[in-house]
């Protein structure tokens, strides 16, 4: 950037390295399927400091952490 060298010194390395690998979140594409989610988020019974969150996310769209560190 600063043009400090008259070639690549990374050049050599092109292909060496495998890109990274991305895992993706699940996904529900099928509106059956989200709206059992939901009846099966309705229906949960286990500890409401997990209850309320759940059946916030529906609403909110957002990622489970961002929820999880709002205010």
């Amino acid at each position: 950037a600063e043009d400090l060298l008259d070639r690549d010194l990374a050049q050599p390395l092109t292909g060496m390295l495998l890109p990274p690998f991305v895992k993706r979140g699940a996904t529900i594409c099928d509106l059956k399927r989200v709206g059992r989610l939901i009846l099966n988020i309705g229906n949960y019974t286990g500890s409401p400091i997990v209850a309320a969150p759940l059946r916030k996310l529906p609403y909110v769209f957002v990622r489970p952490e961002e929820l999880r560190h709002a205010r």
